[in-house]
Formats: structure tokens, sequence, C-alpha cells
């Protein structure tokens, strides 16, 4: 018999999705201590425990599972499941990455502010934790058709996992994310020039919306979507930057883009967009970053009030939306025609 990749199966699925974010909740921990303690001088503390003690989980389950495969007789090129042989790489990376970053400290010192997000070593235990987070979503990915996730005990490890990779990527972004700054509020904390700020802030809420458009199109191109899925998504995330933020809780603003998340699941249900329904999927490309965007400006006018005025904040809007529907082209690019069809129309013969 042929020897072929395992299916991960849902129980796989869901143990590697709580692993991955024990991880991740560890990241956010580790995050959160170098802004609000004043003093980290050494390598061994609780948020590195979080951190470390997660990946050392997600890489002695996936290696047992490795060699239960083997075990029973599939090749050990075949014995990682389906979808998740980056995630055995990942095991690699983070590991060469926590050992050079305990080393990195000895050498060089603790991180301080921005130093902290983009140490390399730092960096290696991201690409790391991205690859072995996400697993659930390739294995989901490569299932067929008829195996495409309809409940919700299926679907919640795509969604969370998916969750987590955002999340990863919006903590590598947490020294100018939206909400860790509240650029346009006239209560910002910042305390560069309002020409620079303002700048800064524009490129802070772009970029974030185009890194939170990506999953919405993945998903809708790949699946259907159930409902509550970007509710989950943008909720979860929301609130664990909410607590990078220096200062006081920002309440609001987490639970505007929050809600977001909500008018994005409605959005789908309406549109009903698909890799078969382009013209829909544009519109959602289109239309969910200056959501995002709108419920962001007005949580921050409700508690603090906006510093901006509405030339800018109205052309960041249409920027974000602008940037969404071209990334749609990225995505999903027009069909090329065949050679053989540009041929004949070129010379006006009929088809």
């Amino acid at each position: 018999m042929e020897d072929q990749k395992v299916d991960s199966g849902i129980v796989f699925d869901w143990i590697m999705v709580v692993l991955g974010f024990w991880f991740t909740v560890g990241l956010y921990l580790d995050i959160w201590a170098h802004i609000h303690k004043s003093v980290i001088e050494t390598f061994f503390t609780p948020w590195h425990a979080v951190l470390y003690s997660g990946f050392l989980a997600s890489a002695v389950f996936l290696y047992i599972v490795m060699i239960r495969n083997q075990i029973k007789g599939h090749d050990w090129r075949h014995a990682v499941p389906k979808g998740y042989d980056l995630s055995l790489l990942g095991v690699v990376i983070f590991l060469v990455g926590g050992v050079g970053d305990m080393f990195w400290h000895t050498s060089f010192g603790i991180e301080k502010g921005i130093e902290a997000v983009y140490s390399p070593t730092h960096l290696l235990l991201g690409l790391g934790g991205g690859l072995i987070g996400s697993g659930p979503i390739r294995a989901s990915w490569y299932r067929s058709d008829k195996n495409r996730l309809i409940k919700w005990v299926h679907w919640f490890p795509t969604v969370l996992s998916f969750t987590g990779v955002v999340s990863l990527f919006t903590a590598l972004s947490v020294s100018f994310h939206p909400l860790t700054n509240l650029w346009a509020s006239q209560n910002s904390f910042r305390s560069m020039s309002g020409r620079l700020s303002e700048e800064m802030g524009v490129i802070s809420i772009v970029l974030t919306a185009v890194i939170l458009i990506v999953p919405i199109l993945l998903l809708v191109r790949r699946w259907k979507p159930l409902p509550g899925t970007f509710t989950l998504l943008f909720s979860v995330n929301a609130i664990g930057m909410g607590f990078t933020y220096p200062e006081d809780y920002p309440v609001f603003s987490v639970i505007a883009l929050g809600v977001s998340g909500f008018v994005f699941d409605l959005m789908v249900h309406v549109l009903n967009p698909s890799i078969s329904r382009v013209g829909q999927l544009r519109i959602l490309a289109f239309l969910t970053p200056g959501v995002w965007t709108v419920l962001y400006f007005v949580s921050i006018q409700v508690t603090d009030g906006l510093s901006w005025s509405v030339h800018l904040w109205g052309g960041v809007v249409f920027i974000s939306s602008i940037a969404g529907w071209l990334l749609s082209y990225l995505l999903i690019p027009p069909k090329i025609p065949s050679p053989q069809r540009v041929l004949i129309e070129d010379s006006g013969i009929p088809d």
C-alpha cells in the first residue's frame, strides 16, 4: 500500500490550537511586562515560563504523534499529520530562537521599548510560533470539499488558529498598533509633535486594517465561514491588544473593534462572497477596512474626543478601503486569457 500523509483529525487540531494559544498568551504577557514593568533584568521571568512551556508542550505533543505514526508503519516523511510539516519546522526555529534569546540577553542585555519587538531572536520566536500555530489552518485547507467544516466543533480550531496567527502579527506591530497608541485621541500619551503623530497614526491605522483584512479574504475564499466567526476573531484579538496600551485599558475601543467583527459577519451573510462570486468578495474587501476604521474613530470620539480633522480621518477611512479592495486582486487576480483565445481576438476571427 502506498504510504501517504495522515489526516490530523479534529481531536489533534483541537489539541494543537489549545497549545498554540498557550504560548500566544505567554507572548502577550511578555509584551505586557515590557510595557508596564519598569525594569526587567533577567531572562527567567514568569511570562517567559508561560511562553516556553507552551512551546514545549506543543513540540512534545507533535513529536509523540509523529513517533506513534511511525510505529504504525508510516514512513518518517509521512508520519507528521497533513498540514503540520511547517509546524515541525516551526518547532526547530522556535527552539533556535529560544536558545539564542537566552544568549542574546546574556551578551547584550534586556531589550527596552520597541527593541523587544524587533530583536532578531524575538522575531525568530515569532516565526517559529506562527508556523506551529497555523497548523490547524493548513490541515483544514488541505481537506477535500466533502469535508469542509459545517459545525462549530469542527470549525472552531480553524478560527482559533487564524485568531492566534493574526494576534501574532498584531503583537509584532505593538509599537504602532492603533490600540496601543490611540493616535487620534485628544488625550494621546504620545509626546511627539502633532504632524509626526498624525503621520504615524495614518500609517498605523491603514497598515493594521490591511493586516486584519487578510484573514477575512482567506476565510471566505476557501470556506463558507459560520456565523460568529469574525466576531470571535476580532474580539479576542482586540481584547489581547488592549492589554498593550500603556495606560488605562481602552474598553470602548476594544468593544468597537469587537463589534466590527459582528458587522463583518453580517456582511458575509448578506453578500455571500466566494471564489465564484468575485464581485461580492471585492465589495467585502472594500467595505471591511472602512467599517473597522470608522468604528475605531467613533470609539475614540466617544471616550476622549478626536484630535484629527474630518479631512484626515475621512481620508484614512477611504485609503484603508482602497487598500483592502486592491488586496483582493492579489488574492484572486483577474483571469488570464489563453494564448489561443488572444490570437483569435487579435486577428478579428469570430470564435
